[in-house]
């Protein structure tokens, strides 16, 4: 459905910034964007894509410290994995055990929930950068999502179907920017939660239209949990997918209709122009 874009924001609730912002930005030394009085951090995940931290209320215990099972990991893109893993060390950051079905290296941030680092040549595809610092030589941004399952073949068709994202392989779909998610076994099923903010982490699509989108996502069957929230420079709604998992759909006003007294963001408007370019 030409309605979605691609992947915008991958969200990382947690109770605490304060404590939890070292993390992202002193250690990984992910670049950040903006820091709204420490209840919202946004890190540039590559091309126009960010990967936010949210101070809220405590949410529902979501601390799966295992990647083989974790409902939703970010995996991010390293050029030099031994070099990554020895600047991590330093400020005490030790990998976790090797998981069988996964190649890829997983760490805990300091509120105890997964990072995973991969192996790849991966690059930013363009020369944007939404006024931050570079991202350090031995991280290139995200790479993927995985996300376990207890049913790989009916999420899988759901993400195929209903989203109609382009295949990668086995369980694997590309969400544009750079980034896949990768759907596998191991996971189990996620209470449907009443509110969005019950959930540690979601996904955060952009798309062109927010109401045909709702609309489209209604007739298919999709269980929605928060319907149109309105922001000032935002439409967004939750749902979920088959497995329970929580995600996002926003569309962000273009700068003629943009309703705060401020220029949009640029990481904005560069996936409107990546849009327009497009189509």
């Amino acid at each position: 459905m030409r309605n979605l874009m691609f992947f915008g924001w991958y969200m990382r609730r947690t109770p605490g910034i304060p404590a939890l912002l070292p993390f992202y930005r002193d250690i990984l030394k992910l670049p950040l964007i903006r820091l709204s009085e420490k209840s919202v951090a946004f890190f540039w995940g590559g091309e126009s894509t960010i990967f936010e931290l949210k101070g809220d209320v405590p949410p529902r215990p979501e601390r799966d410290t295992n990647p083989a099972t974790a409902p939703m990991i970010p995996v991010f893109a390293t050029p030099d994995l031994p070099r990554l893993l020895t600047r991590l060390a330093a400020r005490g950051v030790a990998p976790l055990p090797a998981v069988a079905d996964c190649s890829d290296t997983f760490v805990l941030d300091t509120d105890r929930q997964l990072v995973g680092f991969r192996q790849t040549a991966k690059k930013p595809t363009s020369g944007f950068n939404p006024g931050c610092a570079p991202f350090p030589d031995d991280i290139a941004g995200l790479t993927a999502i995985i996300r376990r399952v207890t049913d790989v073949d009916r999420v899988c068709a759901f993400y195929r179907d209903v989203f109609q994202f382009p295949a990668l392989g086995a369980g694997r779909f590309d969400f544009g920017e750079g980034i896949s998610l990768e759907v596998m076994g191991g996971g189990s099923a996620q209470r449907i939660p009443p509110d969005r903010v019950e959930i540690t982490n979601s996904l955060v699509m952009r798309v062109a239209d927010h109401d045909a989108w709702n609309a489209h996502l209604k007739k298919s069957g999709a269980r929605i949990v928060n319907d149109k929230i309105q922001f000032n420079s935002a439409e967004l709604t939750y749902a979920t997918d088959p497995d329970g998992q929580i995600f996002g759909f926003e569309e962000r006003y273009e700068p003629p209709e943009y309703r705060l007294p401020r220029e949009p963001f640029l990481e904005d408007l560069e996936a409107e122009r990546r849009w327009a370019a497009m189509n």
